[in-house]
């Protein structure tokens, strides 16, 4: 009987995983076209390996079970079980202490009625193409009036599709969470925090945290040496220049023909 050392069985696993990680890479583009386009394959593999190390967290064990809990967290972002704006994501999940494999269907059924609800007119919608429209004219951020009335306005006419979807307080409560993120960035200035704040709603709460999201890092890296208005600035330009754009040019793309059956080869 053969024996396997500790340390070939970790190996052997790791082997095995790398290709279940790297399977999900190559099927995202055909499952999730216009939430991946643009990105390098380094950082949907470590999206990916995020995702399915999050998904093991929960005791997801089948590969159908981590391929769906992938998809959705490549589509709404890495901590989307944590995201107040997603508070179906969170019941389900439980606040992430555990989600079963048998509990899979019930976060994707979710995850595709929600996708109905707020990503456009779109039967097949999986990004919110007319809020990525509307971010590209969105005015200068709301003066700070001491009260969250003016930002949840802002939100509003960002994307209404996902605020009517939302009880009043879970908005209030992402927007909360994402103006504390940025502060813990060490963005002081208002209207940075709201430009921080109307992307992290189009993309998830943590998304200075998610690999997919790395075109962030060099804007926010920044954040030390130059002023809070300039590191908004930076990062709104490489939000539109990573996300926005090759998302947009993703569903403007015509689809490609199928190619004509020739396999009756002239007979009739």
């Amino acid at each position: 009987m053969i024996r396997f050392s500790r340390e070939q069985m970790l190996a052997l696993e790791n082997t095995s995983m790398h290709r279940f990680i790297s399977r999900v890479v190559d099927e995202l583009p055909g499952y999730r076209g216009p939430v991946v386009a643009g990105r390098s394959r380094t950082t949907l593999f470590q999206a990916a390996t995020t995702a399915v190390e999050h998904g093991q967290s929960f005791d997801l064990e089948s590969e159908r079970a981590l391929f769906l809990f992938s998809n959705i967290a490549v589509s709404l972002g890495a901590y989307f079980f944590t995201d107040p704006a997603l508070p179906w994501a969170r019941d389900i999940v439980n606040d992430g202490s555990y989600l079963t494999n048998e509990m899979i269907d019930d976060l994707w059924n979710a995850y595709t009625e929600y996708c109905e609800y707020v990503m456009g007119p779109d039967a097949d919608a999986i990004f919110p193409e007319p809020a990525y429209a509307r971010f590209l004219a969105l005015p200068p951020p709301p003066p700070d009036d001491g009260t969250f009335a003016p930002v949840i306005a802002d939100m509003a006419a960002l994307w209404p599709e996902k605020v009517s979807h939302l009880a009043p307080d879970a908005l209030r409560e992402h927007i909360l969470g994402a103006g504390k993120r940025a502060a813990a960035l060490g963005i002081k200035d208002h209207g940075a925090r709201v430009w921080f704040c109307r992307i992290a709603f189009l993309i998830g709460q943590s998304f200075d945290a998610d690999p997919i999201h790395d075109w962030a890092l060099p804007a926010l890296q920044n954040r030390q040496r130059l002023p809070d208005t300039d590191v908004a600035s930076a990062l709104r330009a490489s939000f539109i220049e990573n996300v926005i754009q090759p998302a947009l040019a993703w569903q403007s793309e015509p689809e490609t023909p199928e190619a004509p059956d020739n396999d009756n080869n002239g007979d009739t």
